[in-house]
């Protein structure tokens, strides 16, 4: 009777896109060999974790006393999206050693041709490992955030 239950509920959760990404096609001049760069950008997921980390800091500032609950909603919404930017801006920085093979072939060495660069509008069902690495880094950047308040 549950048998397929599991079944249903990974098929419904594989469709969800929470992800969004630029993937950057390159290839080989000579031996057409081909390799993707992939880079995320601000996605569903990115909202959702922002909302998360902010929640805290927006009861935080409401009890304070300095701002009104729709004043603290908008600082800190304000706040977290440009956390999300920097910690982005961070993560691309580190990324960028990652681009080793888009000028000569890793196998003939002949030189690579960009191909193009695309994204789907709807989105990515699975993250990339540059979606954990800006969560780390936005997550850093909270506690860091939470360090400093407390000091």
């Amino acid at each position: 009777m549950f048998s397929g239950a599991p079944v249903r509920i990974s098929m419904v959760m594989h469709h969800v896109r929470l992800y969004r990404h630029i993937k950057a096609e390159y290839t080989c001049t000579q031996c057409k060999r081909g390799r993707t760069l992939i880079e995320s950008c601000i996605s569903r997921f990115d909202l959702i974790v922002a909302a998360c980390f902010g929640l805290p800091v927006a009861i935080v500032a409401f009890r304070s006393g300095y701002f009104s609950w729709w004043n603290s909603i908008v600082a800190v919404s304000a706040g977290e999206l440009l956390a999300m930017y920097a910690a982005g801006f961070l993560s691309s920085i580190v990324l960028l050693f990652g681009s080793r093979g888009t000028y000569k072939c890793r196998e003939c060495g002949s030189s690579m041709l960009l191909a193009g660069r695309h994204f789907d509008p709807a989105g990515d069902s699975d993250a990339h490992y540059s979606d954990f690495l800006i969560l780390g880094l936005f997550a850093l950047l909270n506690v860091g955030f939470w360090i400093a308040h407390y000091r």
